[in-house]
């Protein structure tokens, strides 16, 4: 493959120093980008297609590669190794010309960015959709990424502005993770926290206290968060800690001690279940019951956990052979609670009453 070899030829004359410093943008821009640009099929000597040093609101930058003639693409930003760049300027030069992609290269590296709307979190120092280092990656390895981003028939087929699109929000959603983990985190997020403590329960049969589940994720997130200095320690948790607590609920005037909200929403349900046998079915047909995929109420597993199997254990079985999930939020179990009251005629806070 001639482009491997060129890549080959160029990397070798980098290593050894046939590129310094102190030689000019135009010895990087012949030398060795339209080298590859010759490679992968672009008509370096058309300037409607290759149009050098191309003009933008800051000045003058290596390249922009047009298809058709004329209509940018792409630009190709070439500097001085070491050479001071202009990528917050030229790439929002870029999205408002609504070009698709935008390189800088001092030859031996080759940075590839999607332009997208200047943003205050926008980092535009950091690699963008790709770094590429000639002199570190395998002949066979760079020539693919060179192809993948800047080959002519790639990007007259739109293949390049898809590909880019799809690997810029891949990054910038994995960039955005370790952030969206602190919030959760930090604001004690409910789904987070009854996910984890349901998932306790389900294993020990009681949850673990709210402090204890923020210390753990403090501790063990990897984002530096610290736990609050006012938590109680692991071994001495609150006195009204979930693993302690046992509250009382009253269902048409009788009472029941439970520990958990999992426990109390199974109550309720056998209770009505028990005292009129198409209780449950009714139910089944509620909207508050009825997911947008799937059921919380069934008699089947499949049915309760459709898409996924390692969740279908996490169930209470009901008279008449119905199955109700526990995988479920605090609030969605009291949703729940409150339905299956409406459901049996009774009000809720007054013939059915529970607080968790």
């Amino acid at each position: 493959m001639q482009l491997e070899a060129t890549v080959s030829d160029i990397a070798r004359k980098l290593r050894e120093g046939n590129f310094p410093k102190r030689q000019s943008i135009y010895h990087i821009y012949q030398g060795i980008v339209l080298r590859i640009l010759s490679d992968l099929s672009w008509e370096v000597h058309d300037t409607n297609m290759v149009s050098p040093e191309y003009r933008t609101g800051e000045g003058r930058i290596g390249c922009a590669l047009c298809h058709p003639p004329t209509a940018v693409k792409i630009l190709i930003e070439v500097k001085q190794p070491g050479g001071r760049r202009r990528v917050r300027q030229t790439l929002e030069y870029a999205f408002h010309a609504r070009i698709q992609l935008v390189v800088s290269t001092d030859g031996r590296t080759w940075s590839f960015r999607l332009p997208t709307a200047p943003t205050a979190e926008y980092d535009y120092d950091e690699q963008g959709i790709f770094r590429l280092d000639l002199t570190e990656s395998p002949a066979s390895e760079s020539a693919a990424v060179l192809q993948r981003y800047l080959e002519q028939g790639r990007v007259a087929s739109g293949e390049v502005l898809r590909t880019v699109r799809e690997e810029h929000e891949s990054f910038v959603a994995r960039r955005t993770i370790p952030r969206a983990w602190r919030e959760l985190v930090e604001s004690r997020d409910e789904l987070l926290f009854d996910l984890i403590a349901e998932t306790v329960e389900s294993k020990v049969g009681f949850q673990p206290a709210v402090e204890d589940i923020a210390g753990f994720l403090a501790d063990s997130s990897g984002t530096g968060l610290v736990a609050d200095s006012s938590h109680p320690p692991l071994k001495s948790p609150p006195q009204n800690s979930a693993s302690q607590r046992r509250d009382v609920l009253v269902v048409k005037g009788r009472k029941f001690s439970y520990k958990s909200a999992k426990e109390a929403m199974v109550i309720v349900l056998r209770e009505l279940a028990q005292a009129d046998t198409d209780f449950l079915q009714r139910c089944s047909s509620h909207p508050a019951f009825l997911g947008s995929k799937r059921r919380y109420l069934a008699r089947r597993t499949e049915d309760i956990f459709p898409d996924r199997p390692g969740l279908r254990k996490l169930h209470e079985r009901l008279p008449g052979g119905w199955l109700v999930s526990t995988n479920e939020n605090n609030s969605l179990k009291m949703k729940l609670i409150k339905a299956a009251a409406q459901v049996a005629g009774l009000r809720f806070g007054h013939d059915v009453i529970v607080e968790f």
